[in-house]
C-alpha cells in the first residue's frame, strides 16, 4: 500500500514537473494535445504539437521519448537524461523574418542540462521562405543524431548543442531561387563522414524569349544537370562564430551544363570579382585540396544582335581537376598555388588542354593559363567567329596555342596558329555576305606564309573590363592574339 501510495505520488509529481516544463516554453505560441506519462518504462508521449510565431510554424504528430530517467530529473531538478527521442512527422513552415525588436530580449530562461542518447525524426516536411520569391522545400525528410548535449552555456552558442554521429535523408529538394530559375535535387545524403547529392538540377522557368522580361540586365539563363556531388570526407564546425569546412576531395559527376546570355540587354554595370578574390572574400574559412569533374559537357550561347542567331562554343568529355581550393592562413609563407587542370574536345572534334594558376592570398589577382587546341575544323571556328568576329574561317586550323599571364587589370601573352590552305572572309554588317575587299587584305597576311604556315603573335596589352567575368578576360585575350594574327 505505501509503495503504491509512492508510486502514484511520483507519478503526479512527474505529471507536475514535465507539465511546468511544457509551460516555461512558450505559453503564448507553444501548445500540444496531451502528454502520457509511464513511470515504469520512463516513457513520455506528447501529442499534436504546435508552435506557431509571426511566420514560422512547427507542427509534430507525436513526440515519444523512452527511457527518460525521471529520478533524475526529479531529484537533480536541472538534468534531464533520456534514452531517445523520436517525432513523428514534424512539418516546419519557415521565413526569413526581419529583426523589429527594440533591444529587449525575447529569449526563455533556460536553466537545464540535457542529454539525449538517440533522436530520431521520420517522415518530416520542410519549407522555407526568405522573400516573396525564393522559396525552398523538402517534401521527406529523416534525421538520426546520436549523444546530443546542451545546457544553459551551450545553448548561447552558434550550434547550441553537442553531437555525435548522424544522419540526414531527404528527398525531392526544391528552391526557387528568382523569377525564372529553380534549383532541385532528388536526394540527399549527409553522415559525419561523408556528403553525396544526386540527380541535382538548376533548370529555366522561363523561354529564351521571355527570361529577358525578368533580368533588370544581362544575366546567363543557365540548364544544369548533375548526377552526383560527392564529398567522401569532410570536417564542418564553427571557429569564433565563423564557419569552418575542409574536405580531401569534391567530386562532380555526369555534367550537362548549358549557358545563354543574350546580350541585346543592356549591361550589368557592376564590377566582377577574379575568383582569386571570391575565394578570399568568402564568408566561410574554406580548405578544399582537390575538386574533380569528370565526364562533363559545356555549351555556352551569346545572342549578340536580334537578327542572328547566337554564338556558340561547345566543349564535350571534360575533365578537369582543381588543387587547393583555400582562403585559411592567407599571410603564411608556403601559401599553396590553385592550380587547374582541363582536358576536353572542343565541339567534340578538337582536343583541348588548358593549365591555369593563380594565388588566392595574391591581392593583385595574378594569374597564368596556357594550353593548346587540336584540328580545329571551319565549322567549329566559325561558330563563334562569324557572331563575335564577323568573320568566316575557310580550311583549317591544325592547332592554337597559347600563353598568357596577368592581374586583375591587364594582361599579356602569345598565341601561335599553326593552319593548314587557311583564309578569311570578312562579313558584312548583315553577317551573312562577304566583304571581299577587307578579306583580300586580311588574307594577304595569311597567304605570305608557306601553304602549311604558322604564324606566332605577342600580345602586348589586354585590358581587363572589370564589369565581365574572368572568361570573358580569358576569351579577350585570345581574341586578342587571334586578330593579331589573322587581321
Amino acid at each position: 500500500m505505501v509503495l503504491a501510495v509512492i508510486f502514484v505520488g511520483l507519478h503526479f509529481f512527474a505529471r507536475y514537473k514535465v507539465g511546468k516544463l511544457l509551460d516555461v516554453i512558450d505559453k503564448e505560441n507553444f501548445s500540444y494535445k496531451e502528454y502520457s506519462i509511464n513511470l515504469f518504462q520512463g516513457d513520455l508521449s506528447i501529442k499534436d504539437i504546435s508552435y506557431q510565431s509571426n511566420q514560422q510554424s512547427v507542427k509534430a504528430n507525436q513526440i515519444q521519448v523512452n527511457n527518460f530517467n525521471y529520478l533524475s530529473y526529479l531529484i537533480l531538478s536541472d538534468s534531464i537524461i533520456v534514452d531517445k527521442i523520436q517525432i513523428e512527422k514534424p512539418r516546419l513552415q519557415l521565413a526569413k523574418s526581419r529583426d523589429t525588436s527594440s533591444g529587449k530580449s525575447t529569449k526563455t530562461k533556460f536553466s537545464e542540462k540535457i542529454r539525449v542518447n538517440g533522436l530520431e525524426l521520420t517522415n518530416g516536411r520542410l519549407s522555407y521562405k526568405t522573400d516573396s520569391v525564393k522559396k525552398f522545400k523538402v517534401p521527406k525528410i529523416n534525421l538520426k543524431i546520436e549523444n546530443i548535449k546542451t545546457g544553459p552555456d551551450q545553448i548561447k552558442q552558434k550550434i547550441p548543442f553537442l553531437y555525435g554521429d548522424y544522419f540526414l535523408e531527404a528527398d525531392s529538394l526544391n528552391f526557387v531561387a528568382n523569377d525564372y530559375q529553380d534549383l532541385s535535387v532528388a536526394k540527399i545524403e549527409i553522415s559525419e563522414e561523408e556528403v553525396l547529392l544526386q540527380k541535382l538540377r538548376f533548370k529555366p522557368t522561363k523561354t529564351r524569349k521571355d527570361y529577358v522580361n525578368y533580368i533588370p540586365y544581362e544575366k546567363d539563363l543557365m540548364n544544369l544537370k548533375l548526377d552526383s556531388i560527392h564529398i567522401p570526407s569532410y570536417k564542418f564546425s564553427y571557429k569564433e562564430e565563423v564557419p569552418h569546412f575542409s574536405a580531401g576531395l569534391l567530386s562532380l559527376s555526369q555534367i550537362d551544363f548549358s549557358i545563354y546570355r543574350d546580350k541585346t540587354v543592356k549591361d550589368d554595370p557592376r564590377k566582377k570579382d577574379m575568383y582569386s578574390t571570391m575565394i578570399r572574400k568568402l564568408p566561410i574559412q574554406l580548405k578544399i585540396d582537390s575538386v574533380a569533374l569528370n565526364k562533363a559537357e559545356i555549351t555556352y550561347e551569346e545572342k549578340i544582335k536580334k537578327d542572328r542567331n547566337p554564338g556558340k562554343v561547345n566543349f564535350k568529355n571534360l575533365n578537369a581537376k582543381i588543387y587547393n581550393v583555400t582562403n585559411l592562413n592567407l599571410d603564411r609563407k608556403d601559401f599553396p598555388t590553385t592550380k587547374v587542370q582541363i582536358n576536353t574536345s572542343f565541339f567534340g572534334k578538337s582536343p583541348l588542354e588548358m593549365n591555369w594558376q593563380f594565388k588566392v592570398n595574391d591581392t593583385t589577382d595574378r594569374f597564368r593559363f596556357r594550353g593548346n587546341v587540336q584540328n580545329v575544323p571551319p565549322s567549329s571556328m566559325n561558330e563563334f567567329f562569324i557572331p563575335a568576329m564577323n568573320v568566316k574561317a575557310k580550311g583549317s586550323m591544325q592547332a592554337v596555342y597559347y600563353d598568357f599571364e596577368g592581374n586583375r587589370n591587364t594582361a599579356h601573352g602569345n598565341t601561335k596558329l599553326v593552319y593548314d590552305d587557311f583564309d578569311l572572309a570578312v562579313l558584312k554588317e548583315d553577317g551573312k555576305s562577304e566583304n571581299k575587299i577587307i578579306s583580300f587584305l586580311a588574307n594577304i597576311i595569311v597567304n605570305k606564309s608557306p601553304k602549311n604556315g604558322s604564324i606566332t603573335s605577342q600580345v602586348e596589352t589586354v585590358k581587363r573590363d572589370k564589369t565581365k567575368s574572368f572568361w570573358n578576360y580569358f576569351w579577350s585575350c585570345l581574341e586578342a592574339g587571334i586578330k593579331k594574327s589573322l587581321l
